[in-house]
């Protein structure tokens, strides 16, 4: 089985294909419940990454990313800026709050206003392969450096939010 979704109020969603249907699992019960989907006409796409963050599913494919919102079992088209290559994008949840980084830039996901918005004052990154990860509601950076033939070393950098 193959799994692309999050973790949304402690339940766990399977959104691998945008079909008619989406796959919710309740660890509680331990059961798998079906869920109306009209991801397929909204996206017509499959997804490959997936986020959970501020109660609702980000989803993001070869095209047309949605976002599904839990509790009121409500299905949406993001905007391009949030379509545009979240595939290729490191990104991470950290606190609920959506982040990703590309091309030496960090950016949040505003999911109120529904945009984009950018962080300053941060390092410099290889974009390319730089990955970002939750470490305790902090944003840990880690990318590499080639220092030899077939040697790498790993760099991490830890960056406190507000």
């Amino acid at each position: 089985m193959s799994l692309t979704g999050g973790c949304i109020d402690g339940r766990i969603k399977d959104c691998c294909r945008p079909s008619d249907w989406m796959e919710v699992f309740d660890p509680k019960s331990k059961t798998w419940e079906i869920v109306p989907s009209n991801g397929a006409k909204i996206c017509g796409c499959n997804i490959s990454k997936s986020a959970g963050a501020d109660g609702k599913l980000y989803m993001f494919g070869s095209c047309n990313g949605l976002s599904y919102e839990a509790r009121e079992g409500r299905w949406g088209r993001l905007g391009w800026e949030m379509d545009y290559g979240w595939v290729w994008y490191s990104n991470s949840v950290i606190g609920d709050v959506l982040y990703m980084f590309n091309e030496n830039v960090f950016k949040w996901y505003d999911g109120k206003a529904g945009i984009l918005k950018g962080m300053k004052g941060l390092p410099k990154i290889p974009w390319y392969i730089a990955r970002l990860a939750d470490y305790g509601r902090k944003m840990v950076v880690l990318w590499e450096r080639l220092v030899a033939y077939k040697e790498k070393l790993i760099l991490c950098a830890v960056i406190a939010l507000d």
